[in-house]
């Protein structure tokens, strides 16, 4: 029985009333097989009731010709002429009209039997059709399982692209985070820094440079802390740093300087390489430091800057700039 796809328990009955029927063909095709072998055996005895009267016969056939010498002179019914007894002719009556019922009933038996094959044939190939009408209806829900497989592997795929574009702006506007953190933070010289400040300002010191003046705000905490850092690295460097609190030029960042060769305007000349290669070893260390010829008004102490003097200005910390994604 065929039935559009549905539920489970619909499949399952169908499947049930398919095997009840095709149990029921199967029985009454058996059924008739059994008739037909019974008339086989009606047959078969009825021919049995009739071979003792073929017996009988063909006993005679052999025994007349010596059962007529030995009585020729007789009459006939003294001789007791070889006759088949009554009950034979019974017997042989009794197998003739079993034979003929049981010819009878093979032909009928026979066209059953033909008639159950020819209706469980016909079953087999109606369930033979379903079968594949099934299978048909089966390809076709696969290949549309299939599509929307397809179309799910396809979101699936385009989610995960849109996972990794907000995995990947994610990790962006943490690490835009972790500047803004680092901007915000009190700057200060870690142990590390400090000791790698110090090996890079000890060939210096070895040369004989050894002072250089460390100013920063007087009112500003956060400078003056930056500041005894580079003092400590100094010191650890073989310096003789000169600490002083005055600085007001409404600056930012590190600078290093010396006072202007009044005539260029420029840091003199014999000193460039000291002052660059200062820059250079706090550039290193990770700290940006820009070069700065220093004019004599310029408030880096009570006192005016003075000629040949190396001086380091810390100034007040750059402003924090926020991440793009934050940006209006």
């Amino acid at each position: 029985m065929y039935l559009p796809q549905g539920s489970p328990e619909i499949s399952a009955i169908a499947q049930s009333l398919d095997s009840l029927i095709r149990a029921d063909l199967q029985h009454l095709r058996d059924l008739y097989f059994g008739w037909l072998l019974f008339c086989t055996l009606i047959v078969g005895f009825g021919l049995g009731l009739e071979g003792p009267e073929i017996v009988h016969d063909m006993i005679g056939i052999f025994r007349r010709e010596t059962i007529e010498r030995r009585f020729w002179l007789a009459l006939s019914i003294e001789r007791r002429e070889w006759k088949v007894p009554e009950w034979m002719k019974v017997m042989t009556a009794l197998g003739w009209l079993l034979i003929v019922v049981g010819v009878t009933g093979e032909f009928v038996a026979e066209a059953y039997i033909h008639e159950a094959d020819a209706v469980l044939d016909t079953f087999n190939d109606i369930l033979t059709s379903e079968v594949h009408k099934e299978v048909a209806s089966a390809f076709v829900q696969a290949s549309s399982a299939e599509k929307v497989v397809a179309g799910f592997g396809l979101q699936i795929a385009q989610a995960d692209e849109r996972a990794k574009v907000a995995k990947k702006e994610a990790e962006s506007e943490r690490l835009e985070r972790v500047k803004l953190e680092l901007q915000l933070a009190p700057r200060r010289l870690s142990n590390k820094q400090i000791n790698k400040l110090a090996d890079k300002l000890k060939p210096l010191a070895s040369k004989g440079q050894k002072y250089i003046t460390i100013t920063s705000s007087a009112f500003d905490v956060e400078s003056i802390d930056f500041k005894r850092d580079f003092e400590t690295a100094f010191t650890a460097g073989g310096w003789m740093p000169q600490v002083t609190s005055w600085l007001q030029m409404n600056k930012r960042g590190v600078e290093i300087g010396m006072l202007e060769d009044p005539a260029t305007k420029q840091i003199p000349s014999a000193f460039v390489p000291l002052v660059q290669t200062v820059r250079d070893a706090i550039a290193g260390v990770g700290v940006p430091c820009e070069i700065r010829p220093l004019s004599p008004d310029d408030p880096v102490s009570l006192a005016k800057p003075e000629p040949k003097v190396l001086y380091l200005l810390v100034h007040s910390k750059p402003e924090a700039v926020a991440p793009k994604g934050n940006a209006k």
